[in-house]
């Protein structure tokens, strides 16, 4: 019965999500109350995920790889993904964050895994000694090698110039 409630709260949100996109086109693929609902909503959630991608540095990962956001997908994403995500209570910004690393390790994506190395992790406070425990603890579910790329990005990202405060990077051994 629980996966069954799972399936249909993710259904909906789902629905909604699409919905909220469809209707900030100014396109109606279908009549319904969904819809209505996120006609209103739109410019409040709007407002919050731009926020949230300011604080995320999105602009960032944006002006990187243009194509990869272009045709309205950033505008989507400030809809739906970042106030419906990161713009939740029940986790910290620091907690949400390692559990998307975590996530982004168990897919494989190390392009995901640069950008949120090298420019969302230190805003969120999470240090570099927490990031390799998360890449260790990952490593049991994920497998060795998608954290073997992880660890590799890790390095890179710590060994070239960045925007990491001293005392989120890990003590040099001596």
């Amino acid at each position: 019965m629980e996966r069954i409630f799972t399936g249909v709260v993710i259904a909906g949100l789902a629905s909604l999500c699409v919905a909220q996109y469809v209707s900030a086109q100014g396109r109606t693929p279908f009549k319904s109350s969904v819809i209505g609902v996120a006609a209103a909503a739109d410019a409040e959630q709007l407002e919050r995920g731009r926020r949230i991608s300011a604080e995320l540095n999105v602009a960032k990962l944006q002006a990187s790889n243009p194509d990869a956001y272009d045709g309205g997908f950033m505008e989507f994403s400030q809809q739906t993904v970042l106030p419906y995500v990161y713009g939740r209570g029940g986790l910290s910004f620091k907690d949400r964050e390692l559990v998307v690393i975590a996530t982004i390790i168990t897919q494989g994506i190390p392009s995901g895994l640069e950008w949120h190395f090298k420019d969302v992790a230190w805003r969120a406070g999470i240090t570099e000694e927490e990031l390799q425990e998360t890449i260790f603890t990952t490593c049991l579910y994920a497998g060795w090698p998608k954290c073997a790329s992880a660890n590799q990005v890790l390095h890179k990202v710590m060994k070239a110039p960045n925007d990491w405060p001293p005392e989120l990077r890990k003590p040099k051994a001596g």
